[in-house]
């Protein structure tokens, strides 16, 4: 009240201080017996009761607006895994390593982005976070070649410079008039 309507709360002051205007003089600084008011104030900040400030009335049935409704909201388990696998996906599809997550610009980024979230650490994201991925990819995978009612496979294989050996084994199968 103060700081928006200083004007309002120096009226209500100089009303209390001054007695000529209120006709009993002991009225102004006598207090309430029921610790409560019977009629609240709509220019009294100090008032116990929500006032509408469109009518002047008390408003009944309403609560004060809670300090956690401010907060930042914690971050649930079921959030928390849901953004790890999307990580696991990122780092699978765009070909990154495992360390990104140390990085200190992928650190401040995930905090911009979500102050409540906890990046896993890198040991995590490959023991846990991507195999549990790989394994429900391979079930989906074999779930839909069990359905195809015939495959064709091709294999390329060929070894580095360093002999390391490498093959590529590819599937087509055709559904709906579609190749997948």
């Amino acid at each position: 009240m103060r700081f928006v309507h200083p004007a309002t709360l120096l009226e209500k002051v100089r009303k209390v201080c001054d007695p000529s205007q209120q006709g009993d003089p002991s009225s102004a600084s006598a207090p309430t017996t029921s610790g409560t008011r019977s009629d609240p104030d709509p220019d009294d900040p100090t008032s116990t009761q929500p006032v509408d400030q469109t009518s002047g009335t008390a408003k009944t049935g309403s609560s004060q607006t809670s300090m956690l409704k401010f907060l930042p909201k914690g971050m649930t388990p079921l959030r928390q895994n849901m953004i790890d696998e999307e990580l696991a996906k990122m780092i699978a599809k765009d070909f990154q390593p495992f360390s990104v997550v140390e990085d200190k610009g992928f650190k401040n980024y995930c905090l911009a982005l979500n102050p409540s979230y906890v990046l896993p650490a890198r040991k995590t994201l490959s023991q846990k976070i991507i195999p549990k991925l790989y394994d429900r990819q391979r079930e989906s995978l074999q779930a839909e070649l069990s359905k195809a009612s015939a495959v064709c496979i091709t294999s390329d294989s060929w070894t580095s410079r360093a002999t390391s050996s490498f093959m590529a084994v590819t599937c087509h199968y055709i559904e709906d008039y579609k190749m997948k």
